[in-house]
C-alpha cells in the first residue's frame, strides 16, 4: 500500500487555497479523496507531505494529516494480520469512518 498526500491545484478557490487530497493505492487501484484542508501552494512541503509552519491552526492540520495516515495504515495492517484480501477503496471508506472496524 502507497499514501500519498498533495494538491489539487486545478481546484483552487478565489482566496488562493488549494484543497490537500489523500490518494491510496493498493494492488494497483487507486482512490483520490479530499482532506478538507486548504493551504496556499507556498506552505506545502511536497518532500514531507505536510503543511510548513508551527502556529497552532497548522499543527492540528499536521496532526489531522498524521491522522488520516495512521488510520489507513492501521486498518491495512489488521487486515494483514488476519489475512483478509482489501481494496483501496475500503481503507479510503475506513479513514473516513463509514467501514465497520475491522469485521
Amino acid at each position: 500500500m502507497k499514501i500519498l498526500l498533495w494538491l489539487y491545484k486545478s481546484k483552487i478557490d478565489s482566496k488562493d487555497l488549494i484543497p490537500i487530497m489523500m490518494r491510496i493505492t493498493l494492488n494497483g487501484e487507486r482512490v483520490n479523496f479530499p482532506t478538507h484542508i486548504n493551504i496556499e501552494e507556498k506552505a506545502w512541503d511536497i518532500t514531507r507531505q505536510s503543511i510548513k509552519g508551527s502556529n497552532e491552526l497548522i499543527k492540528k492540520y499536521n496532526q489531522h494529516l498524521f491522522m488520516l495516515r495512521t488510520r489507513a495504515w492501521d486498518y491495512y495492517s489488521e487486515a494483514m494480520k488476519k489475512n483478509r484480501v482489501i481494496t483501496a477503496n475500503q481503507v479510503k471508506q475506513y479513514v473516513l469512518g463509514v467501514d465497520a472496524i475491522y469485521n
